[in-house]
């Protein structure tokens, strides 16, 4: 498991520690898009990293990157899945916000084997 250190300063990135906390800007988000730099994406303002998980995704990777060309928010698109996909997506959260935030919090989907979602931090607004 990377700690959270490890990926996000994998690269010149612009991110803000504060209270235990980070803070991701857009900008940043936008810049990481492919497998080699991270396939960052925001839910909920969370910054969650996908590389692993998009060749895994049940409906294909073109689906989520195309959702991603119109927006790096796919809040709507995400929260719009089946309960149990939120309801892990909620309790992810969760883990996140009682952790010491030094390690990515890894969400699994039963379904999907092999594809591992990554909350890195959260959006700076």
């Amino acid at each position: 498991m990377s700690t959270r250190s490890e990926i996000l300063m994998s690269g010149n990135n612009n991110i803000q520690q504060q209270n235990m906390d980070t803070f991701i800007t857009r900008e940043e988000v936008i810049n990481h898009d492919s497998k080699e730099t991270g396939f960052w994406v925001i839910v909920d303002s969370y910054v969650l990293d996908l590389a692993s998980f998009l060749q895994k995704h049940p409906a294909g990777a073109n689906k989520i990157i195309e959702r991603r060309k119109k927006s790096v928010d796919i809040s709507s698109n995400f929260l719009d899945h089946f309960g149990h996909t939120v309801r892990a997506f909620r309790d992810a959260c969760k883990e996140y916000e009682s952790s010491s935030k030094q390690n990515a919090v890894v969400l699994k989907f039963p379904e999907v084997v092999g594809g591992e979602v990554l909350i890195i931090g959260k959006v700076q607004n």
